[in-house]
């Protein structure tokens, strides 16, 4: 009888290894799925809607918009910083120029144009920032976006 209790307990914690590496995999899933999102940014010109994919984890903000060959207009990348700071991007593997715009309290704090491709010189903000926002260079000049314009999430 102990003899068959074996293979019927390694049966049973083999299952349940499964199912719990099937639920820690579904979890690890979600937390990197691309969360999309519309940020409105009111400008002296009036009020610009992007959509943007929401950089959460330490993985999407990391690789934020690397290895990709084009943008639409309106659109980019949010990164949601867990506290103000003053903030320090590159362009490490992104092919495309970017503008960057640096927030703070619902509010640009600081600008950077026009982000050279592959270019590794860090782009660091003037202020403290909790979130960034890039899109395609030429975005903060055709908008007319400004330091102090507001942002909502």
């Amino acid at each position: 009888m102990k003899k068959r209790l074996v293979p019927i307990t390694t049966l049973i914690v083999g299952i349940i290894l499964i199912i719990l590496g099937f639920i820690v995999g579904q979890i690890d899933m979600k937390q990197n799925q691309i969360i999309k999102h519309n940020v409105v940014i009111q400008t002296t010109q009036g009020q610009m809607t992007l959509a943007v994919e929401v950089a959460v984890t330490d993985e999407q903000r990391q690789k934020g918009l690397m290895y990709r060959k084009s943008l639409p207009e309106k659109q980019g990348m949010l990164f949601l910083l867990k506290y103000p700071q003053i903030v320090r991007m590159w362009m490490k593997n992104t092919y495309i120029p970017l503008d960057m715009l640096f927030i703070r309290n619902n509010q640009v704090v600081d600008l950077h144009q026009n982000a050279k491709p592959l270019d590794e010189t860090l782009i660091a903000s003037q202020d403290f920032a909790t979130a960034v926002i890039e899109v395609n260079a030429g975005t903060i000049q055709k908008y007319g976006i400004k330091v102090g314009d507001k942002v909502s999430f």
